[in-house]
Order: structure tokens, then C-alpha cells, then sequence
């Protein structure tokens, strides 16, 4: 730490900094500072501090620091420097410039490549390292160095380097919040301008900070902001504080050379240059020959072919180190792989370490060593560490110098790498490469992974696994490539898979890996292709449970996905013995690959030219982008207006201001690099989208609220509509405004769209009209187009640009061709729609509204078009650029919202998008409808359904088929469905105020009506000549089934959630939601006794068999009475999970069935109240208005051994309770994993066919064309 002193220079460094342990002291010299550090201020304040309490604190400040900032590695370790005796006039300017604090703060040392930039950098900051002067070194290396993190990353290591700067770093970050999405200029301010200008008057001697090479870091576009934050706040720092920046004089960084900034140029033409180029051959072949590593003869002219070798240098050290390490005699072997080795260090995707190189190359370690060894002038080369070239000249030489033996042929290079990739994971990828004991646990929970890793997957196997596909991107198609491609995919796919998987890099790499793949081999091999996207679709699909347990490849992934994937057919014999999926019936197909849940509603999406990525904009203010294979969080979420509210309290109290943060409108730049959003408040924002780093920003840009945004296809602008009725262009570079607005429409524009090639835009607007725009001419080409009877929300070219297509909330889609303006065509919804657009093939039209998601064959537009199930509003879509896929944005009115990817290409065998997959055998019921309740038959062989829609459906429940039905009678949704004692009547109540008793064979009766409300629930009398039904309306009513006639109402306080006779039919038991169960008199009307105890409002209610117990369910408790004293005999019943809405005896009467508003299920020992089974958790529909379950009735059958309970939303379940196996097994709701007792992953299943699966417990699903049965032999290994 600094410890002051009096004088010019004030403050001397004790000690070495550690960035991962915090500070490290090193006190030496006087005893008297071995126990305890001194901070004088002055000559005056001694603050005495424990060295060991003082270590920790600044240790942990570090820390909290490192993890704040997060900075990068920007390493310039081992770096040469300047020889002694050379470049002695640079380095006294540059270290006079550091001195001085009347010159500029910031120096621009610029020169061509090879000229010295790096070394005379190294040097001048070794220099004042020595000095305790050196507060950051940052060196930057061409496709390995990005600005996003620079400004950060100087601060962090300032705050290292002076625990002061540290302290009031660590400060203004608690001031100023959070920090990830903050500009270049927000981050600089909070993180140097205002620490340093608060430590300015206790630092008065030079801090030196080098930004070395800073032309490598990141491409021109990208590092515009950090340039212009250098040039523009730099110089506002405290003079002390000195900026070193050097890089080759390219435009953008010749925009540094301002009067504020100093420049300083390395001439490699200067005497002094061409002196030092001398002086170094000199020193090096003398050293040479001085080992005997050179041998010439004693007559050979050495200063004259120094002089000649110097010369022909011309001031480039670059040529220099090359000719001196070229002057030692080579071994034939090594000079012959020398291409070899370079061309991988150069060409690398990441930087490799030594050990790499001939793992990856098939050689022998010395011989690469000791071929890098002598090049250490070149490049940065230790045991153990990346091997890093030291200046990209090095390979701007080796790729140009044609004539010499050591000629780099980089397309031969890239075509070399990836035939090594493929053969080193030929020979070393196998089955459980890392001889995993079993699947049952996640790979964290694998206690010696690393260690397995470390013996079975090298990190020369682990690059190639995570890099073989960039590799092949590179190079151009080939057959005899392809082959050794098709090899790995069959035989290695799923090994590849398992490193990935234990590595950590699943969800990073598969989905570029495949694109890149599909893309390169494209229909050049149909079979390659269709398996490949196969491969994806499956990969996307189940990367939960691969990413998390790797043997899941062979449990969950193979027996999930068998019999549709032709990948799982193929790797069939890798499958899990332990474990069997059975197949019954047709497995449905499903064309959605991954849902993405969201707090927020998503009103816009686009997937990204390159097709891996996908980007969103929600209500809630926020931009993010995702991998599409994955669904992971890549970048964001980036807030639209960040900063406009301080804390969430304002923005909740902010209605108004909230609402403009929504993001309507989200785009790619062509080229993928940023993303445009645009706010309903006006705000207009541009991203990078490889850093997430601000660009730009336009606030408020129009008179009123902005709707949409796009790209133009040549991405040198920006168009936008308006709530203004006007349409703006925008130079997408910087933000500036281009020409005059588009001025046609009457109303508010919704939504633009550009031709494919730039020359037009077409307009959709509330005023219900299209108009194409040419864009140079700022003129209308055509319309405005009138056809549509409500606002235009939608519009898009087709990829050939001959036709418009427009969507409107009338729920019409119209094809326009621009040529005439004529319309071709008009599709009808019958359903408010939201957006509409062509696939990229142009033979499809896929659009989205209100509930629903269609596509239509424009080849024969009147066929059947393709329906999609959604729950949501599907806001916005967009189609991946290859038309495999693509993205929808949905929400609903809760303000919640989905993402969801949907794959429309299959391999082999499966169902290809737009066709109809074939009906099964069974009859099932596919209806817009959810179960609400059911009943079992006295006899158990009948199960009678009732639905939302108002349709009843009786089943036969030993062949689990239908049997009746659907039958058409409520005209609202179907609370309560009971059967009579003898079978032959079954009654339902509806919340159309109705009853209906209906024969068996589903003949309708009698209505019975008179209720005024809804009617909640029905049950027969036991002779079955009465039905007493409770409503809403305050009343339990009974009805004569003869004449359909009222007998008698029983009037309560509330509602009326059930009612029920007894066994002998002289009593009827019902509750309004109070405290209390009412007992009445069935031939009176009159109240018998009221059963009051518990503390909560009851909601359902029910007799035993044999007429002697009353059982009452509330919001937390079950209450068994005495049904003839009305005493409590059990209960209360507690530890449920929600409110108990329905409850049913046993027949023996030792057991009773509940059924939770969470859609759960349990049965208790009547006498005890102990847990026997459950819960057993299932989907359940709640009434949004009364937060009311539907009739969630879980029924025992008579011979109490199985219960009957409507699950899933349309399927109906039977479950044994007494199997030995029983809560052996569970699912797992949040992840959708069938998990063991004590936790163990038993088997990963997908959202769509978890409403199949059959465990032992469950033996049947009614209504069902296909059900699995999972059989697991064991829980002790795999």
C-alpha cells in the first residue's frame, strides 16, 4: 500500500500486488514494520492498522472489486524489451512526457507494423514498474481483445495498484447502481473521472497507464466508443494520471491526434531506428556465437553482413528476429513442421498451450518445445501457459512470403486443422469417456469430476470439441471433408455431446456448431443434411437434461426421443439398460422446441442473420438476446431507457413513465453485429450485439410515440415509424437523421418493412392502408392500398420482392402485388391478428394473433392451413434466415409472457412441417376445451367428464375409450358432473345457471332451472328420485328427476360451493364459504345442527360411506366430525399445500382423498390424519374472476384402491394408491424431471409429453392417443 512522505515525491509502494489473493506485503528493511503498516499523512497523522487486519480488509475490498468490475485479461506478460543502448532517445521523450505534468495527459505512440510500438511500450512501463509508478498495463491482441470491458478493466487495476483509488472506486459504484448496461462515458465518469479527481490532492507523483495495441482491440465499428471517450474525457483526468496509447496509424486511430493529445511517431526510416535494428542483430549473433550455436569461419566479413542483414531490415524488427533465429542450422524434422505449428497458433480460435499443439497435431512434445523455444522472439512461449505470437506482423510476414520456405498457405492451413480436429476425436471420443458410475446425479454433483476430466478429455480435446465447427466454417466444401464429417456424426455425435456436457459447454456451442455444420454442408448430402437437422432439433430440445447430468444423453435423450429422431434411432444401443420407456400408440409430434417463460409480455422478436441468436423486446423495458438452441440469456436484458427512473418505488409510482419503456420494436443489423430497438416513449437505442456495449442512443426523436424499427439490408440506415404519421430514416452508424419524413398516411404507422435489396418500404397504419415508398426518391411508389376495415399492424415483402403481404387486427391478411397494386389474395383468421410474414422460401405465410399461430401453403392457399398450439397472444414472429425455424413473442393479460422456438424441418422419419401427422386408432377428444370435472360410477366402469366449453364425454374406464359424447347441452362451462346410484342418470351443473340430468347413453332428459347464479355443484339423492344442486346464487335447490320440478330451496348467506346427502338420504351437508358445515333436514329444508371448529372458510364438504363421518376441507386444514354427536374424531388435518377444494371418503371409510388449489392430491388415515400417499401434483384450471379451482375432484373408485382424476387440461388419469412402488418416483415440477426419493435424476421429459407418461402408480390415461409406462429396474447405478 502507499505509505506517504513529505517531499516532491510523496508516496512510496511497499509490497507486490496478487489480484486474486488481494494485497501480499512484503515489509523489509526495519523490524519495526514487520507487525503493523504506517499511513502517515504529512508529517503530522499516524494511523497505526494491524498488517494482518489490513490485509484482509484490502483483500476483501479487491475482491468485491474484481467481481464488481469483472476485467479482463489483457495480458502483456513476458513481453520483450528494448536491448540497452537502444531507442535511449524515444524512451527519455516518453519518460519526460510521464513526468510532465504541463503536456497532455494522453500520448498517441503510433507506427507501422514491426516498427517497436509493443517493445518500447513494455519498456517505458517496466520502467516506471520500478518505480511504483506503473498503475496499469493493458495489452490488447487482435479477435482475443473487445472495448466493452477496457474502461473497467483500468480500474480495476488502479484499484490494485493504490488502495486509495480503490476506497473511492468502491464508493461512487455504490452511488451510482448497476453498471453492465451503462455507456462508455457513464462508466468511464464513475469508475476514473470522479475516483481519481477524489484522490487527486493525496497522489501527486505520475501514474503511467499503457493501452498497448490499442488498433487490435476489437474492429474499427466496435471500438468507435472507447476511441471517443479517450479523445473527449482523457484529458479532464488529473494531469498526473498519463495515458500511453499506441497502435498503427489506421483512420480511426489517427482521430486521437487532437491538439489535447500528444503524438509521438516511430519511424522505422530514422537513423535511429535503422542504428537499433543494427544494434540488435548485432547483440543477438553475438550471443549466438558466443554459445558456439553459431559457427562461421574466422575470415567471414561480420560486421559487413551484419551491416548488410540491418540494412535489408530497413528499421523493421520484425525482419530482424525472424533473420537471427533463421541464422541457426535446423533440424530437417523441425523445420519441416514448422508451417505446421504455425499455421495452428495463428489460426487458433483461442489461445493454445504448449501441450495443445502436438496432441492436436499428432507430434512429439520436445519437438515442438524445442521448435518454440527458439522462436521466442516471436512469440511468447512457457510450459503451461498460452502461447501468444508477439506482434501480428509476425503473421502478416508468414501469410505473404510466398518465395520462402516457411510460406503460411492459410486456406491449406484451415483445410489441415480441421482434418486434425476430426481425427483426433476419432481416435479419443468415446462412450462415457470419464467412466461415470451413474446418471442419477447432475455433473456438479459429481464430487472428482475435474480430476476425471483432467485424465480423460485434455485441453487439446476440449478445444477441438468446442472449436472443430468454427474450423470447418472456415474452409470450403469438399467430399473428401465431408466424409470424414459424416464419420464423426455417426459414430462420435453423442460422444462429442458428453464432453461438451462435462466441460460446462453444452448450451455455448451446440447451437453455432450445428448452424455452422447445416450451412456447410447444405443439400449437398440430403441424408447428412436431414440428420444434422435432426441433430439440432433434438439437441435444442432436451440441452436441460444433457447440460446438466451427461449421461442423460443415453437415459433421457435416447428413450424421450425414439421412434420420431432419427438420431435416437441410430444411437439406439447406447440407450440406458436400467430403464425402459414404453411406447403406446402414436407419439404426437410437436413443432415447438423450447418455451422461454417471461415476467413480461414480448411484443417484438428477430432472430439474427447467422440464424443462432435470437433478440426480444418486452414490456417491461428490456432487450435481450438468446441462443436459440439453447434458450440460454447471451447478452441483457438491456433497458431501453436506463437511468430515467432511480429505484423501483418510482417506477411503481410512475405509471406513465413505465409505459414508455415498453419495447415495441427490435432488430439485427445485417450483419448481426448490433441490434436497434425503439421504445413507445420514442427512444431509439443501437447495441453491439456481440458485447452488449451502447452505441447510440435517440430520445424522443419523434413529435409522438415510435411503433417500429428496422435495418435497412445494406445497414447504413435506420427507418422508423411513428405514432406521428410520419416515417424517419437514420444513419445507423451515428444516429444522425437522414432527409426529410415520410409523410402519407392519415394515422399512426405501425409497422415498415424494407424490398431485399433496399429499394423500397412498405407501411402499414392505423389508418388502415398500406403505402410502398421508394426510398432514395423519399416518394410514394404505390397506394395508398385500401382493403383492410381495421388498423394495419403488420406488413413484409416477399423474399423476391414481387409481393406485399399485410395483416390486420380485422383479422384478415391480404397479398398485394407491387407491381399493380393488385390483390391477389385474402386470407381469413377469424381472429384478431398481430403479425404476419412470409417464410424465407417464399412459399409459406405464417401469422399470429390473438390465441392462435397459423401457417399457409401459398401453393394451394385453400388447402387446410398448418395450427399451432398457443395460450398466449403471439405478438411478433420471425423466421430464422435458413427457414428451419423460427421465434415467436407472445403474452397474455396478466401481463405475463413466452418465448417460444418452433422447428418447421425434420430429418428421416419424422413428420415434416405442414404435414398432418396420421390419427391414431383411439378416439380422441381434441377439442378448445379443458376438463373441470369428473365422476366415477357406482360400479366403477363409467367415468363421466365435464368441460370449459360445456360438453360432456363418458368414458369406458376399463378400456379407456369414449364411449358417448361429446355431448352438446350447457352453453357454459361444467362445474359439477355426478352419476345416479343405479348408473342410469348422470346430472351437471354449469355456470350457465342450469342443470342438466341427462339418460346413459347421453339423451338429455330435463333441464332443470331456477338458479340465478352459477351452479357449483350437483349430487344425486341415494334412491335417485331427488338432485340437490348449490350455486352461487346463495341456494342448495332440490329437484324431483320425474317431473324436473323445484321441491325446495335452502337459502344461505354466500355462495354455495357443495352439497351432499347422506348415505341414508334423510340429510344434506353444505358449505357457503364460512367456518362452519350446515347440516339440513332433506324433507323439511330445515337446519339440524350446524359443525363449527374450524378456523378458516370451508370449501368443500363430504359423507362417508356408511353415514357416521363428516368431512370438511378449508383454506389450511381437514376436519373429520362425528356425523351423529358433531364432534371432531380427527383433525385438524394440517400441512397441506393450498386450499383443500374437494374431499372424498374411502368406501371402507379409513381413507380420504383431497384435492389443493395447487393441483395436488393426497389421502389421510381418517382416524390419525397421517400422510398415507401424496402429494401427487397435476394441472389445474383456476377461474381468474373467483380464484376458484374448477372442479378439481379427484374420485376414489369403489374398490378404493385406485382414484380417477382430471389432469393436464384434458386428460383424465387413474392411479393406484396401494402399488409397492408408489412415491418411488415423482415429477419434479419445475424442470419437468422425473426424480427418485431422495432426488435422484431419473429421466428429463419433455413439457409436451409429460401429460402422457404413465409411472407404476399410474396404470391409464383416458383420451390419450399415445401414453408411455416408465420401467426402472434399479435407483443404485446406471
Amino acid at each position: 500500500m502507499p505509505m506517504k512522505q513529505s517531499g516532491s515525491n510523496n508516496t512510496v509502494f511497499i509490497g507486490t500486488h496478487n489480484e486474486v489473493e488481494g494485497i501480499q506485503y512484503s515489509i523489509t528493511g526495519n523490524e519495526a514494520l514487520q507487525n503493523s503498516v504506517f499511513e502517515i499523512q504529512g508529517n503530522a497523522t499516524f494511523n497505526y492498522v494491524s498488517a494482518s487486519e489490513r490485509t484482509v480488509a484490502d483483500g476483501d475490498l479487491i475482491t468485491r472489486l474484481k467481481n464488481m468490475l469483472g476485467p479482463s485479461n489483457f495480458s502483456g506478460d513476458d513481453r520483450p524489451e528494448c536491448l540497452r543502448n537502444t531507442r535511449e532517445r524515444t524512451l527519455e521523450d516518453l519518460s519526460n512526457w510521464v513526468n510532465s505534468t504541463s503536456k497532455p495527459n494522453m500520448l498517441l505512440l503510433l507506427g507501422r507494423a514491426g516498427t517497436g510500438k509493443s517493445t518500447v511500450a513494455t519498456t517505458i512501463a517496466d520502467t516506471f514498474r520500478q518505480r511504483h509508478q506503473l498503475g496499469c498495463y493493458l495489452f490488447f491482441s487482435r479477435g482475443k481483445s473487445y472495448p466493452a470491458t477496457v474502461i473497467q478493466t483500468i480500474a480495476y487495476h488502479l484499484a490494485v495498484y493504490d488502495l486509495r483509488i480503490a476506497v473511492s472506486i468502491d464508493t461512487e459504484i455504490r452511488g451510482y447502481g448497476e453498471l453492465s448496461s451503462a455507456t462508455l462515458q457513464s462508466k468511464f465518469i464513475c469508475l476514473l473521472h470522479r475516483p481519481l479527481d477524489a484522490v487527486s490532492s493525496q497522489i501527486h507523483h505520475p501514474v503511467l497507464i499503457v493501452l498497448d495495441a490499442i488498433d487490435e482491440c476489437g474492429t474499427p465499428e466496435a471500438r468507435r466508443g472507447l476511441l471517443n471517450v479517450l479523445r473527449n474525457l482523457v484529458p479532464n483526468l488529473p494531469p498526473n494520471f498519463r495515458f500511453l496509447v499506441t497502435g498503427r496509424p489506421e483512420e480511426d486511430i489517427l482521430s486521437l491526434s487532437l491538439s489535447n493529445v500528444q503524438m509521438f511517431t516511430l519511424d522505422q526510416q530514422s537513423n535511429e531506428s535503422k542504428e537499433d535494428v543494427y544494434t540488435f542483430i548485432r547483440h543477438e549473433l553475438g550471443n549466438l556465437r558466443s554459445l558456439n550455436m553459431l559457427n562461421v569461419p574466422a575470415s567471414w566479413p561480420w560486421d559487413e553482413n551484419i551491416r548488410t542483414l540491418s540494412h535489408r531490415a530497413d528499421g523493421l524488427f520484425v525482419w530482424a528476429s525472424t533473420a537471427v533465429n533463421d541464422a541457426l542450422p535446423w533440424d530437417e524434422y523441425v523445420a519441416s513442421i514448422f508451417k505446421s505449428v504455425f499455421t495452428l497458433i495463428l489460426l487458433s480460435k483461442s489461445p493454445l498451450f504448449d501441450h495443445d499443439i502436438p496432441d492436436i497435431l499428432g507430434l512429439d512434445l520436445d519437438t515442438t518445445s524445442s521448435l518454440l523455444s527458439r522462436l521466442r522472439s516471436l512469440v511468447i512461449y512457457e510450459r503451461g501457459r498460452p502461447i501468444i505470437i508477439h506482434h501480428t506482423s509476425f503473421y502478416d510476414y508468414l501469410v505473404s512470403c510466398r518465395d520462402r520456405p516457411w510460406y503460411v498457405d492459410i486456406e491449406t492451413g484451415k483445410l489441415n486443422i480441421v482434418t486434425r480436429c476430426f481425427k483426433r476425436m476419432e481416435e479419443s471420443l468415446r462412450f462415457d469417456i470419464c467412466k461415470l458410475e451413474t446418471s442419477f446425479i447432475s455433473n456438479k454433483d459429481i464430487p472428482d469430476l475435474d480430476d476425471r476430466i483432467k485424465v480423460n478429455i485434455p485441453h487439446s480435446l476440449q478445444y477441438i470439441c468446442c472449436n472443430w465447427f468454427n474450423h470447418l466454417h472456415d474452409v470450403l466444401y469438399s467430399q473428401k471433408l465431408c466424409d470424414q464429417l459424416k464419420s464423426f456424426i455417426w459414430r462420435r455425435l453423442l460422444f462429442w455431446f458428453e464432453v461438451l456436457s462435462l466441460t460446462g459447454t453444452f448450451d455455448d456451442h451446440i447451437g453455432t456448431a450445428f448452424m455452422y455444420t447445416i450451412q456447410w454442408v447444405r443439400n449437398k448430402d440430403l441424408e447428412l443434411s436431414a440428420f444434422l437437422h435432426d441433430a439440432y432439433r433434438q439437441a435444442s430440445e432436451f440441452s436441460e437434461p444433457i447440460s446438466r447430468s451427461a449421461l442423460h444423453i443415453y437415459t433421457s435423450f435416447l428413450h424421450a426421443a425414439k421412434e420420431q429422431s432419427v438420431v435416437a434411432k441410430h444411437y439406439a444401443q447406447y440407450a440406458c439398460r436400467n430403464l425402459r420407456l414404453e411406447y403406446i400408440g402414436n407419439k404426437p409430434q410437436n413443432d415447438c422446441i423450447k418455451v422461454i417463460d417471461s415476467s413480461s409480455e414480448i411484443l417484438s422478436v428477430s432472430f439474427s442473420p447467422d440464424g443462432i441468436r435470437f433478440a426480444s423486446g418486452s414490456c417491461d423495458g428490456s432487450v435481450s438476446i438468446w441462443d436459440a438452441a439453447s434458450g440460454k440469456t447471451i447478452i441483457g436484458p438491456l433497458k431501453i431507457n436506463e437511468g430515467e427512473h432511480s429505484n423501483e418505488d418510482e417506477r411503481e409510482e410512475d405509471s406513465e413513465k413505465r409505459e414508455k419503456d415498453i419495447v415495441l420494436s427490435v432488430s439485427f443489423s445485417p450483419d448481426g453485429m448490433f441490434i436497434a430497438a425503439r421504445s413507445l416513449g420514442g427512444t431509439i437505442r443501437k447495441w453491439n450485439a456481440i458485447s452488449g456495449e451502447l452505441v447510440w442512443e435517440l430520445c424522443e426523436i419523434h413529435d409522438s410515440d415510435m411503433n417500429s424499427v428496422v435495418f435497412s439490408p445494406d445497414g447504413k440506415s435506420i427507418a422508423s415509424g411513428s405514432d406521428g404519421n410520419t416515417i424517419r430514416f437514420w444513419n445507423a452508424n451515428n444516429g444522425n437523421r437522414e432527409g426529410e419524413p415520410l409523410r402519407g398516411h392519415d394515422k399512426d404507422v405501425y409497422s415498415i418493412s424494407f424490398s431485399s435489396n433496399g429499394r423500397y418500404l412498405v407501411s402499414g397504419s392505423q389508418d388502415t392502408t398500406i403505402i410502398m415508398w421508394n426510398v432514395q426518391g423519399r416518394n410514394v411508389e404505390l397506394g395508398p392500398l385500401r382493403e383492410h376495415e381495421d388498423e394495419v399492424c403488420s406488413v413484409g415483402f416477399s423474399p423476391n420482392g414481387k409481393n406485399i403481404v399485410s395483416g390486420s387486427t380485422d383479422g384478415e391478411i391480404c397479398i398485394w402485388n407491387i407491381f399493380a397494386g393488385q390483390l391477389l389474395c385474402k386470407i381469413i383468421c377469424g381472429e384478431e391478428l398481430y403479425s404476419v410474414t412470409y417464410s424465407p422460401d417464399g412459399l409459406h405465410i405464417l401469422a399470429g394473433g390473438n390465441s392462435f399461430l397459423k401457417m399457409w401453403n401459398l401453393e394451394d392457399i385453400g388447402a387446410l392451413q398448418k395450427s399451432f398450439r398457443v395460450e398466449f397472444k403471439a405478438y411478433s414472429i420471425s423466421f430464422s434466415p435458413d427457414g428451419s425455424r423460427f421465434v415467436t413473442g407472445s403474452g397474455e393479460d396478466s401481463g405475463k409472457g413466452k418465448l417460444e422456438v418452433w422447428y418447421t424441418k425434420g430429418g428421416r422419419g419424422m413428420t415434416s412441417f405442414g404435414e398432418e401427422q396420421e390419427e391414431a386408432e383411439e378416439t380422441v377428444v381434441e377439442e378448445d376445451r379443458v376438463m373441470t370435472s369428473i365422476a366415477v360410477s357406482p360400479s366403477g366402469r363409467l367415468i363421466a367428464s365435464g368441460s370449459t366449453n360445456g360438453r360432456v364425454h363418458l368414458w369406458d374406464a376399463v378400456n379407456s375409450r369414449l364411449v358417448f359424447g361429446p355431448w352438446h347441452g350447457h352453453r357454459s362451462q361444467v362445474r359439477s358432473i355426478e352419476f345416479s346410484s343405479d348408473e342410469q342418470l348422470i346430472a351437471s351443473g354449469s355456470d350457465d345457471k342450469t342443470v342438466k340430468v341427462w339418460s346413459i347413453d347421453m339423451y338429455s332428459l330435463s333441464t332443470l332451472e331456477g338458479h340465478t347464479e352459477e351452479v357449483f355443484h350437483v349430487a344425486f339423492s341415494p334412491k335417485g328420485k331427488c338432485l340437490a344442486s348449490a350455486s352461487a346464487d346463495k341456494t342448495v335447490r332440490i329437484w324431483n328427476i320425474e317431473d324436473g320440478k323445484l321441491v325446495m330451496s335452502i337459502k344461505h348467506d354466500n355462495s354455495v360451493w357443495s352439497s351432499t346427502y347422506s348415505p341414508d338420504g334423510t340429510r344434506i351437508i353444505s358449505n357457503s364459504g364460512v367456518k362452519s358445515v350446515c347440516v339440513w333436514d332433506s324433507e323439511t329444508g330445515q337446519l339440524i345442527s350446524t359443525l363449527e371448529g374450524q378456523t378458516d372458510y370451508i370449501y368443500s364438504v363430504a359423507y362417508s360411506r356408511d353415514g357416521l363421518q363428516i368431512a370438511s376441507g378449508s383454506e389450511k386444514a381437514i376436519v373429520v366430525w362425528n356425523a351423529i354427536s358433531g364432534q371432531i374424531v380427527c383433525g385438524p388435518i394440517t400441512g397441506h399445500p393450498d386450499s383443500v377444494r374437494s374431499l372424498r371418503f374411502s368406501p371402507d371409510g379409513k381413507q380420504i382423498l383431497s384435492g389443493f388449489d395447487d393441483g395436488t392430491v393426497c389421502t389421510w388415515n381418517t382416524s390419525t390424519g397421517q400422510l398415507l400417499s401424496g402429494p401427487f401434483r397435476f394441472q389445474c384450471i383456476t377461474d381468474s374472476g373467483s380464484n376458484h379451482t374448477f372442479g378439481f375432484n379427484p374420485v376414489f373408485f369403489p374398490d378404493g384402491r385406485r382414484v380417477a382424476i382430471w389432469s393436464d387440461t384434458d386428460k383424465i388419469k387413474i392411479w393406484e394408491l396401494d402399488n409397492s412402488n408408489s412415491n418411488f418416483w415423482h415429477f419434479q415440477d419445475k424442470d419437468d424431471w422425473v426424480v427418485g426419493e431422495n432426488g435422484e435424476l431419473i429421466l428429463w421429459i419433455p413439457p409436451y409429453l409429460r401429460a402422457h407418461l404413465c409411472i407404476s402408480d399410474n396404470p391409464r390415461i383416458l383420451n390419450h392417443s399415445f401414453i408411455m409406462r416408465l420401467h426402472l429396474n434399479t435407483l443404485t447405478n446406471n
